[in-house]
């Protein structure tokens, strides 16, 4: 059960918020990524968006270019940190959608046309959202497993907690769960101990 904290500075309380967003990343006090998530869909869309004139409709720009600035510049702000999420399927398959629609514009395939999404990433050159999510965290896992001991991100990583206890009912995942799955996708194994 989450209890607010009581923060005295300088004889004033603090209010305690429910989410803040801190280096680029939202922070909230339910510990999932749904806001994150939502966040950079929205900004990925206002991105798509206000590059429409200038780029996606113009007629006299290849489609591999628009291709390479949708790489370029979606992707990225998309998958910002995408490395450190815990990521259910709900995520991945909004995140999916969202670049699924924005490369049928850009191949300009409507969904009368019955394209499977597959086709069009096919077409676009470009791995799912699934793949790309893998890749990221494997990367990550790997650039944590080779920190030193005694960097912070390392020591929570294989950190686990000494007391407390699991309600019942499905439990919240952690990274190392879906870094688990990740890696069996990719027919890869990891031990949970120190490297």
């Amino acid at each position: 059960m989450y209890t607010e904290p009581t923060i005295n500075a300088e004889g004033e309380i603090l209010n305690a918020i429910g989410k803040f967003t801190y280096l680029s990343s939202t922070l909230s006090k339910s510990v999932n990524i749904d806001d994150e998530v939502d966040t950079h869909i929205t900004k990925a869309s206002c991105t798509f968006r206000r590059l429409q004139e200038f780029l996606w409709a113009r007629r006299g720009i290849r489609l591999s270019t628009k291709l390479k600035m949708y790489k370029a510049v979606i992707l990225p702000t998309l998958l910002y940190a995408c490395e450190t999420w815990t990521v259910y399927e709900r995520h991945a398959k909004k995140l999916n959608c969202f670049q699924v629609n924005c490369l049928r514009r850009l191949l300009k395939v409507t969904w009368q046309d019955n394209v499977p999404d597959t086709v069009a990433l096919s077409q676009a050159g470009l791995p799912s959202i699934y793949t790309l999510l893998r890749r990221a965290q494997v990367r990550w896992a790997g650039h944590l497993v080779r920190m030193p001991d005694i960097r912070l991100p390392k020591r929570l990583f294989y950190g686990e907690l000494v007391e407390g206890k699991c309600t019942q009912g499905g439990q919240k995942k952690h990274f190392k769960d879906i870094l688990n799955v990740s890696l069996k996708s990719l027919v890869l194994t990891w031990t949970p101990g120190k490297s």
